[in-house]
Order: C-alpha cells, then structure tokens, then sequence
C-alpha cells in the first residue's frame, strides 16, 4: 500500500531505516496503523518498505495473520476491502494523508 503523510518534513534521514528520524517515524506510523486497523481481522503490524518525498510517500505492506482454510482467497479479499475503507474513511488520515495514493 501507499499513503501520503503531509504532518511530516521530509529530511534525507528518512531514507536511512536506522537513523533515529526513521526510527521516530516508524513508531508514530506504526501506532497510527494500529489504531486505524485494529477491527481488520488478522491484522499485525505495518512494515515500512520505504519512504520518499513528496510530504512522506509511505510505501508499505500490512501484516495479516489469515488462518488457512477451503475459503483463505475470499477472507483476503474481504480484508483487502476493509483495510482500503479504514484508512479512507479515517478522520486522523484524512488530516495527514491523501487516501486515494494506494496501490
């Protein structure tokens, strides 16, 4: 997935995933996609792949912990949907990204 972040200045330090401003800015992302997916079924962390300018481009993958059954493509979809409608109807994201940046 892809968000826009606009609260945050991007500095070169960002690209650099063991500097203290990344490291800072993990955990600030990180908390805000735990609240923002905390009703997604099977949901475990974010993992930033990378950061670029543009405000802050996040790209990054969301965890999921889906269990293996006859039905595991139909429940990926479902989630698939869910994750795109929380962070798109979220208010704390409409502040601080653009909604419509997802891939």
């Amino acid at each position: 997935m892809k968000t826009k972040v606009e609260n945050w200045e991007f500095t070169l330090e960002l690209q650099n995933k063991s500097s203290a401003s990344f490291q800072a800015f993990e955990k600030e992302f990180k908390e805000q996609m735990r609240d923002l997916y905390k009703y997604i079924e099977g949901y475990q962390d974010v993992l930033i792949q990378e950061l670029t300018q543009g405000s802050i481009v996040v790209n990054y993958m969301v965890l999921l912990k889906v269990p293996a059954s006859t039905k595991a493509n139909e429940t990926l979809k479902t989630i698939s949907n869910e994750l795109i409608n929380a962070i798109t109807s979220s208010t704390t994201c409409n502040e601080s990204c653009k909604g419509d940046n997802f891939e």
